[in-house]
């Protein structure tokens, strides 16, 4: 399906609503665009491994907010369409690759999935470094990636997907819900029956409930007549290790060594068999607030009961009911992300009915939850603290209550530590207090488990290397190695000693001033206790204007070197590159162009290989700016994506389009989402946050440090650039790779699919590199037509330097024009000998030249065999002949009499690419031979300029050597001669006889190599073959020799191609006068058509059908049909004469309605309902075909839409009541 959407999100030439029409019609009988899916049904497919990755956090977490920001992206797309919820799968493999897969679920009940994999040289596996790629998308259950992604990932962000997937499932959401609606009755029945079960259901469910706190106590009172060991302990918590925080594991596993082992090593016994043993993924679903709350975890003043854990592993995405502090609400959970953020499993829990929990905590006045001593925030207060004291070896002593310590209720006790001992208070929501004040060392309020430990970590004693690092004076941190100051510097950060931390970056990084200034902001800190609103701003502000300082050398860009990770790319050829990242300011970037495609004088442009002022260039650039995809410009192993790449001195290597886009989205205020992105990931790419928070405007770049050909590396980094090049600039691009020792491949017969020219072939794919040129080969290891294409693109580029031939190459199909190229080719290598000996003759000429120069004499040539292949090629196209053609155009001065001379002798020689050869190579090398002598003149003397006709001269002399004196000289047309009165046509055609050669060897006849005569007649070009009179022979398939007088000239029609590739047969009547023309659809013996013959001069159908089987032998069986047509009809259907004529003819020979006929029938079965089959998948492709035959008929127009109105409404009645 070829398609293509605009930046509206709409589908081009084509309507949505037709677009799912098409993706239904594909969809046949399965169903698949109206049955949802969800990660069960993904996981549980065939061939479906799963894996755990411990190292996947890191790319989860990224992943997990691209597709946060896709949901955001979804939720704008289109209006009464949302998304409700989103699940990402755990990893998994499929046929080897290493896949993640989200699924979107909307509000009508339809789902989005996305597949990621990772496409890097492991995809069997994934690691914290690997970039997620989405390569599969889905709408329900249908695979939809071919339409709302046809760009095959190519320059394509997420967020462009999600918004014309978003529009197709809008389109489909009225009959999603008609082919659902069945399943929405039966749930309804259900839930009436559900109704008139009432109470019995109620009381059938508490008795449930009833039973799973019996077995749940009976489980606890045997684990009390059973004391279990420590080993049995261990074993259980193990078991439940998904399920806690790292803190709270290592604590409860700490306190089965201690005093109380026995209580922890029951409970994490009773933990595993309550997590075995509980609901999983949508066991409970329709119950609500009744179903049963498995666990309580608990955060600040949070909290979350679980009533469903993860079919698929247990903690990724279970469900139930979540309370942050402002009233909760039943969703998905992630337990890991719980667990993560040291969020405590309540150790005291009973499972219960959701209900009971929500209401008591609901109804529990706030002013007195204090007054029990066992209430639940207050525990879960004292548990936070017991966790985290346990990460330190710390004891805690016994916890006494104090309701009269202002701001409320609070339990106090002594804490020891490291030797220190500190009295701590905790209140409800977790505030805890360290001796007396509710503050941590950097003045915020320790509301976690988090501030907690820093607060701790802040208060323990130093060990001796610590201190002395910490304290160390300006001078010895200065000494210190690059390694360890940043070591020192992340233990501090680690253990949350700003203050500290922004001191030793003053020693070590700035100036006077800013270490005294840090000095007396550690000095406040330690007098105060803790920091202050304004010392905590002042401390921030002297940190960025250190690090801004440290970033200055960007302004010395000769030696700029990478600050962040190293990042090793590859270009398409596979030629490896070491970079490495760093963030600049977007000013700072040496572009080649700004985004209206103005040239930047600063940039050399040797490196550009393409046209950045096109208008093409600048509309992406404009578009990508308003759409910036910031995941898109990040790390990536390809030079052609990712962070641009910029040399030492911030030039822009690879990614000009890309530098362009991020500087113009900065300017317009559409970088925002791109700023905060490379703040998050900045630690990611081994950079400072602070620092890019810092910036007026932060670009992440890689930074090249390998030493390369920097225009060579340009060109092979935009080879698959976001960009596509254009044919003109590929081409340039592929003129550098035709060096000397290439051209010299290249074989004299100038045909690129020769044998001979195997090797040439060979040589250009392998400049290519491995991984382009892949696409350029067949299974059988043949080039394609695009590979002959793009060589061919690049030969006229590096020899004749102009556009025109890239049109010129575009009719390769017609005899004529192959052998026009053949012959450039064979003149090529000596035409780029010639330019570089013509262009240093120039240099060594440049003192005398004045500001009116002529053009070179290369120039010269090639510009008139250019012009002169040009107006042969308008000619044909136009169904006149050359020397019409070239008079009326040389009576204005509009064709130059070389390009004139030249037209003629390529009109009268283009059947033959050798002679075309010689000429065009012999002008090439006179050229050489005179730039050449002329460089050794000019060192003597005077250089004498040389003419066009000289040029042309040199031509003819070595025409002369090879044929014979006068035989195919390039003759000079006096345009400006009396005109000649019109020949008769009967002595026009007997001139044309007497001109051909009649008794060619059978090698000429093969080739068409030997002297033909011809002929304008009927307003055509025609050329004789077997003149009137004379014997026609040949050889049949199995080799039988046949021969036949001519009662008729025979020939072909010049300019023409028919359906064997060859040009379209002619024979000529006696009435040279007739206006009328009769082609003959020829047969082979199985009755299907061969080729056509247009009979002219024949005054009605039967003389043209005598006068065809005249000239064959008795009996000759290859007669089809005959259609009458003016000369107008018949110049009119030429160009189309590799088709069949009979489409409209009435019936065949047989009397079998014809195939125009057959269609109206088939159309009309289809209207009435009359086919075997209307739901046959097959019947969308039989009118799809009827559809294509007929495009420009417009009497079949109004029965294809009735048609396919007809197939439409009949498969929607059919599928309405699928279930």
């Amino acid at each position: 399906m070829n398609l293509a959407w605009n930046e509206q999100g709409s589908p081009i030439g084509v309507s949505i609503d037709q677009l799912l029409y098409r993706i239904r019609s594909d969809d046949g009988r399965e169903g698949l665009i109206f049955d949802s899916v969800t990660l069960n049904d993904i996981l549980s497919e065939d061939g479906v491994e799963q894996f755990v990755f411990d190292a996947m956090v890191t790319p989860f977490s990224r992943l997990r907010r691209k597709m946060e920001q896709m949901l955001k992206v979804m939720n704008r797309a289109v209006e009464g369409l949302d998304v409700t919820a989103m699940q990402v799968s755990d990893p998994f493999r499929r046929n080897g690759v290493a896949q993640v897969a989200a699924v979107f679920e909307l509000s009508d009940g339809q789902t989005v999935t996305v597949y990621f994999h990772n496409p890097d040289s492991t995809p069997n596996k994934l690691t914290p470094t690997d970039e997620m790629v989405s390569w599969k998308w889905m709408l329900n259950k249908k695979d939809i990636t071919i339409v709302v992604a046809p760009e095959k990932g190519r320059d394509l962000a997420v967020r462009e997907v999600s918004r014309r997937i978003m529009r197709l499932a809008e389109r489909n959401s009225q009959a999603f819900a008609r082919q659902n609606a069945r399943r929405a009755e039966r749930l309804e029945r259900i839930q009436g029956l559900k109704d008139e079960i009432g109470e019995l259901e109620q009381t059938l469910e508490q008795k449930q409930r009833d039973l799973e706190l019996a077995r749940v106590e009976a489980e606890s009172r045997a684990l009390a007549q059973k004391e279990l060991s420590a080993e049995e302990g261990m074993t259980a918590l193990n078991g439940i290790k998904r399920f806690l925080s790292r803190a709270q594991y290592r604590t409860i596993a700490a306190a089965m060594k201690g005093e109380e082992k026995q209580f922890f090593i029951d409970k994490a016994r009773l933990l595993a068999d309550i997590i075995n043993g509980m609901a999983e993924t949508y066991e409970q679903d329709g119950k609500g607030m009744d179903a049963t709350a498995y666990l309580h975890y608990f955060k600040g003043g949070a909290d979350w009961y679980i009533t469903e854990k993860d079919s698929q592993g247990g903690t990724q995405q279970a469900f139930g009911w979540a309370n942050l502090g402002h009233g909760g609400e039943l969703g998905y959970i992630s337990i890991d992300e719980l667990t993560q953020n040291n969020a405590e499993l309540d150790l005291h829990f009973d499972p219960q009915p959701l209900n009971g929990v929500v209401e008591d905590q609901e109804s529990e006045p706030a002013a007195d939850s204090g007054n029990s001593a066992d209430n639940a925030p207050m525990n879960a207060a004292i548990a936070m603290v017991e966790t985290v004291i346990g990460e330190f070896d710390g004891s805690l002593s016994g916890w006494e209550r104090d309701e009269s310590f202002s701001g409320g209720a609070w339990s106090f006790t002594n804490l020891t530590f490291g030797g220190v001992t500190v009295r701590a208070g905790v209140s409800y929501g977790g505030v805890v207090s360290l001796d007396g004040k509710p503050h941590d060392p950097e003045g915020r309020v320790i509301d976690s488990a988090d501030s907690l430990r820093a607060a701790i970590v802040a208060m323990l004693p130093k060990d001796e290397e610590q201190q002395q690092t910490w304290n160390a004076s300006t001078e010895s941190v200065r000494e210190l190695d690059d390694e360890q100051f940043a070591a020192a510097l992340a233990e501090l950060e680690a253990d949350n000693l700003r203050s500290e931390a922004v001191l030793l970056l003053a020693r070590r990084k700035g100036t006077d001033e800013q270490i005294a200034e840090a000095e007396q902001i550690l000095q406040e800190y330690n007098d105060a206790g803790h920091a202050s609103a304004e010392l905590i701003a002042r401390r921030d502000a002297l940190r960025n204007a250190i690090e801004q300082g440290v970033s200055e050398p960007e302004s010395a860009s000769e030696d700029l070197q990478p600050e962040g990770a190293e990042s090793v790319v590859k270009t398409a050829k596979g030629s490896e590159v070491i970079t490495g990242f760093s963030v600049v300011e977007a000013a700072a970037l040496i572009a080649s162009h700004d985004a209206d495609g103005n040239p930047n004088p600063a940039y050399p442009q040797e490196l550009q290989p393409r046209d950045r002022s096109r208008t093409s260039s600048v509309a992406w650039v404009k578009k990508t700016a308003n759409q910036l995809d910031p995941d898109s410009l990040g790390k990536t192993r390809r030079a052609d994506s990712g962070a641009p790449i910029v040399g030492p001195d911030l030039v822009v290597e690879s990614g000009n389009g890309r530098t362009m886009a991020i500087q113009e989205a900065y300017r317009t205020g559409k970088a925002e989402e791109y700023r905060q992105w490379l703040q998050e990931e900045a630690e990611f790419y081994g950079l400072n946050a602070g620092k890019v928070a810092a910036m007026k405007a932060p670009v992440l770049v890689r930074i090249r440090t390998s030493a390369i050909d920097r225009r060579q590396f340009a060109i092979e980094a935009n080879q698959d650039d976001k960009l596509a090049m254009t044919g003109t600039e590929k081409a340039k691009a592929d003129a550098d790779r035709l060096d000397s020792n290439l051209m010299a491949r290249l074989s004299d017969d100038g045909n690129l699919l020769s044998a001979a020219n195997r090797d040439f072939v060979a040589g250009f794919l392998a400049s290519l590199g491995e991984s382009e040129s892949a696409q350029y080969v067949t299974t059988n290891g043949q080039p394609t037509g695009a590979l002959i294409a793009r060589i061919q693109a690049a030969i006229f580029a590096k020899a004749y330097s102009d556009d025109r031939l890239l049109e010129l190459s575009a009719d390769a199909s017609k005899p004529e024009v192959a052998n026009i190229i053949e012959a450039l080719n064979v003149a090529a290598p000596e035409f780029i000998l010639a330019r570089s000996a013509d262009e240093a003759g120039a240099e060594a000429l440049s003192g005398r030249l004045v500001d009116s120069v002529e053009a070179s004499m290369n120039e010269q040539a090639v510009e008139a065999i250019i012009q002169a292949a040009n107006l042969v090629r308008k000619a044909k196209s136009e169904g006149a002949s050359v020397e019409e053609t070239v008079n009326q155009l040389g009576l204005f001065g509009d064709v130059p009499p070389a390009t004139a001379a030249m037209a003629l002798f390529i009109n009268r020689n283009n059947r033959s690419a050798k002679r075309l050869g010689v000429a065009f190579k012999a002008m090439a090398e006179f050229v050489r031979q005179e730039a050449e002598r002329g460089q050794t003149v000019d060192m003597f003397g005077d250089a004498t300029e040389v003419t066009l006709q000289e040029i042309i001269d040199a031509a003819n002399r070595k025409l002369e050597q090879e044929y014979g004196e006068g035989a195919f000289a390039i003759e000079s047309l006096d345009l400006f001669a009396q005109s000649q009165p019109e020949s008769d046509p009967e002595q026009a055609l007997q001139k044309a006889r007497e001109q051909t050669d009649t008794d060619p060897t059978d090698r000429q006849k093969e080739n068409g190599d030997y002297q033909k005569g011809e002929l304008s007649a009927f307003s055509l070009e025609l050329v004789i073959e077997n003149p009137k009179g004379h014997v026609r022979s040949g050889k049949s398939e199995n080799g039988d020799e046949w021969s036949v007088s001519m009662a008729h000239d025979y020939g072909y029609i010049k300019g023409t191609k028919g359906l064997d590739g060859d040009e379209v047969d002619a024979f000529i009547g006696p009435n040279l006068e007739s206006e009328k023309a009769f082609v003959i659809e020829q047969v082979d013996p199985s009755g299907k058509l061969d080729e056509h013959k247009v009979m002219l001069g024949f005054d009605d159908e039967e003389s043209a059908k005598q006068g065809y089987l005249s000239s064959y032998k008795a009996g000759w069986d290859g007669l089809g049909s005959i259609r009458e047509m003016s000369l107008e009809e018949l110049k009119a259907w030429l160009p189309n004469a590799d088709q069949s004529t009979n489409d409209e003819s009435s019936v065949n020979q047989e009397g079998e309605p014809s195939p125009a006929e057959a269609d109206t029938a088939f159309l009309q079965s289809v209207i009435d309902g009359a086919v075997p089959d209307m739901l046959a998948p097959e019947l969308g492709d039989e009118i799809a075909a009827v559809l294509e035959r007929h495009a420009d008929n417009p009497d079949m127009e109004a029965l294809l839409e009735q048609a396919v109105m007809a197939y439409q409404t009949a498969m929607l009645n059919a599928t309405a009541n699928i279930e």
